[in-house]
Order: C-alpha cells, then structure tokens, then sequence
C-alpha cells in the first residue's frame, strides 16, 4: 500500500503542530491556507484518524497526531541524513563508518586509533556517537551502527563479539576520605559510606546494584550523577564517593582533589568488547578500523 503523504505534508505537519495553527504552517510551508487544510484532511481520510482538534484558539494534536508528528520529525531527519552522505559521497567520499561506544571504552585510546585510521583512509568518514553500552547494543542489533564499544557483562544477543581491553571498576574518593589512603578496598568497604550514583541502567550502576545484593547490604546513594565528569566533581566536593571504569576514572581525576582505588572484588575486573553484526561481511574499510583497534589492544597488553 502506498503511504498517502508526501515529505511536503510531513514539513506541513511540523510546521502547524509548531504553530499551533493551520495558516501558521501553511505559512511555514509556502502554501495557502486551504491548500494546507487539503493535504491534512487527505492524510486523515486515507489513514482513518483524526490528527488535529481544532478550536477557536487554534488546533492541538491528538493522540494520532502526536505519534504522526514523532515520525514525520523522524523522516525528515532520515532523509537529511541521507542528503549528507550522499553529498559526501558526490565530493569523494567512499565509505562511512557508525561507530557507537559508551564513554569510558573510548577515552584513553580511541582519539589516536582514529587518528590513525583517517590518515591510511582519508577517504572514509567516521561519525562517533557516545550511548550507554545497551543502547550501543541496541543500534549495532539494527543496523544503526556498524560498530559498537562497550563494557561488558552485557546481553549482547546475536551480536558477534570481539574481546578488545581490559578493564576494571574503581573506587573513586577526595584525597582526604578515610579510604584514600589504602592500596585497595572490598566494595563492602565503601557501602559504609554515602555515594554519588550514576544513571539507573548503566553498567557501572547494575555492578554496584548486584554487589551490594550479594552482600546483602544496602546502597546509601545520596545522589546521582548524570556523566563522569559530574560524578568526580560530586564526589570532589564531598557529596559522596563513587565507582567509576579505572580507565574513565584515570581520564576524568586528573587535575582533581581526588583518588583512585583498585576495587579488590573478583566482580570488579571487566572487559572492554567490540561488537559486530557479522564480520565477514562487513566492508573492508570497517573491518580495517576492527584490525587496528585490535593491534591497539595487543600492544597494551
């Protein structure tokens, strides 16, 4: 079945849900005000909803009309998207690569890999977008991003799974907290103390979670913090202290009043994964950024 609208009826909709009114957006749309009232009422007919209520104060959407609203943004931005790679590809680009990566997979060495990559393939383009490991999981799953960066345990699904870095969770507190002084702690240790939490679904949240279950203790989270950076300066100004990734934790005390310490439980030690729909099939110049990051990863160790 044919989809009965057109990307100008998708603007239209934007532009009168944005203007609170039909000759506003048609306006917006450099059409007249019953040409614009056509094209809504044509959408509405062919679909079987209503979009749109209307008053003497203008028009507010309905339940119809807010999820055609949420799609059509999405369209337009899609077909933008598709405008700027096919532009990049008419002035010599040759491949793209989506990497997705959750912030502490990517801090220390990542800016140096891709350094590297772009001089041997000046002419790929890489777009890095930063999201917590599940949704990283989530994008490579559909096709989103060919490649994705994360710390593991994670449900990864189908996904084919590369091991790429060591890593480990750490305490992190200011220089003058009575734990700062020890070469390494149990996370027994720090549940006596009040901490600066991060963001519900995220790997080091469900770590800390899990561990104080096993202990059958509870978490004293006196606040949460929505990025690194927010956490160290939380816990830097005494509100708590806090369990970063030691590669996260090293990037974001520098400069700070603040210490690390190793975390001695056996769960604390992680690993940072790559993860790919299917190797085999990927491009060779994708598969050319898996090599490096993967020779990365041997000379670390």
């Amino acid at each position: 079945m044919n989809l009965p609208v057109d990307f100008t009826d998708l603007r239209l909709f934007i532009n009168i849900s944005e203007a609170n009114s039909v000759t506003g957006g048609a306006e917006r749309t450099f059409l007249s005000a019953p040409a614009a009232s056509v094209r809504i009422k044509h959408i509405e007919e062919s679909m079987g909803v209503k979009l749109l209520d209307r008053s003497s104060q203008g028009v507010t959407l309905t339940s119809s009309g807010q999820a055609f609203l949420h799609h059509a943004r999405l369209m337009i931005e899609q077909m933008a998207s598709l405008r700027s790679d096919l532009r990049d590809y008419a002035e010599g680009i040759k491949g793209h690569i989506r990497v997705v990566a959750s912030p502490p997979a990517i801090l220390d060495r990542f800016p140096h890999i891709l350094k590297t990559y772009l001089e041997r393939h000046p002419e790929i383009r890489v777009d890095l977008i930063e999201l917590v490991a599940s949704n990283c999981v989530r994008a490579v799953s559909d096709g989103t991003a060919e490649i994705g960066i994360l710390g593991a345990p994670i449900r990864t699904e189908d996904l084919q799974v590369l091991p790429y870095l060591d890593d480990r969770f750490v305490l992190v507190t200011p220089t003058d907290h009575p734990l700062a002084a020890r070469g390494e702690v149990y996370f027994a240790d720090a549940l006596e103390y009040e901490l600066v939490g991060c963001a519900e679904h995220t790997v080091i949240q469900e770590f800390m979670r899990q561990a104080a279950c096993a202990l059958n203790r509870r978490l004293r989270i006196r606040v949460r913090a929505g990025s690194y950076d927010t956490l160290c300066h939380m816990v830097e100004s005494n509100l708590g202290i806090g369990v970063l990734s030691e590669r996260a934790g090293r990037y974001h005390v520098r400069g700070r009043n603040l210490r690390i310490i190793p975390l001695a439980d056996k769960t604390a030690a992680r690993e940072i994964i790559i993860c790919v729909r299917n190797l085999e099939v990927l491009p060779s110049h994708t598969r050319d950024m898996i090599d490096l990051l993967l020779d990365e990863s041997r000379k670390a160790d």
